[in-house]
């Protein structure tokens, strides 16, 4: 569990792809699920982000964000090169990704 970010408190798992990849940009397909807390370790939603094109920048993301438990809630972030997505990713070491976890 990690206990700071932009997220707040949230558990990372990566795919097999994701992980595969060390160096350059990710292949389509790579992807992470974070699972999202409050304090307490309650959920509290989830963040995914998947590469849906080869190459570099923004347009080569999806991203979506749901907060809270109600399965019918409003998404706060969906789509490709969601701007506030990309804003923070796009600060990443590589390819919008911070962290790479199994």
């Amino acid at each position: 569990m990690r206990l700071s970010g932009s997220h707040g408190r949230h558990k990372i798992c990566s795919n097999d792809l994701l992980l595969a990849s060390t160096s350059g940009v990710y292949p389509v397909g790579a992807a992470s699920v974070k699972e999202l807390y409050v304090s307490g370790d309650q959920p509290n939603g989830f963040a995914v982000g998947l590469k849906v094109e080869a190459g570099e920048g923004a347009h080569t993301w999806y991203w979506y964000e749901r907060r809270g438990t109600n399965p019918t809630a409003k998404p706060l972030a969906q789509g490709i090169a969601v701007p506030d997505c990309a804003v923070c990713h796009g600060t990443a070491g590589r390819d919008y990704v911070f962290f790479r976890a199994p």
